[in-house]
């Protein structure tokens, strides 16, 4: 039986401030759902480590910057949600978003 965390979901929880750094040292996760909270600022280049990490979701969140190249790198991720537009009417953008198999710009 194993004690690690696969799953985890923050969804709808009207959660602010920036997404924590520390979610990054959960490396045994394989889903992660950060959507439909206040979320603002970048996503962390910790997430990078995220090696296991099958979907990423944070939609409806009011994230700007770039996404980290790294994240784009990570060799299982299939699904990545994100925003399109953030708080500050700028664009989140990915250069990278293009090779993961299913990546949604909302």
């Amino acid at each position: 039986m194993s004690n690690l965390i696969e799953f985890l979901t923050l969804a709808a929880n009207l959660l602010t401030g920036s997404l924590p750094s520390e979610l990054g040292n959960i490396t045994s996760l394989d889903e992660m759902y950060l959507n439909n909270n206040g979320f603002t600022g970048s996503i962390p280049a910790e997430f990078a480590n995220l090696s296991h990490l099958h979907i990423l979701d944070i939609i409806e969140n009011r994230l700007t910057g770039t996404v980290p190249g790294e994240i784009c790198k990570l060799p299982e991720l299939h699904l990545f949600y994100a925003d399109r537009i953030g708080i500050d009417g700028k664009q989140l953008e990915c250069q990278c978003c293009r090779d993961i198999n299913d990546f949604e710009h909302f």
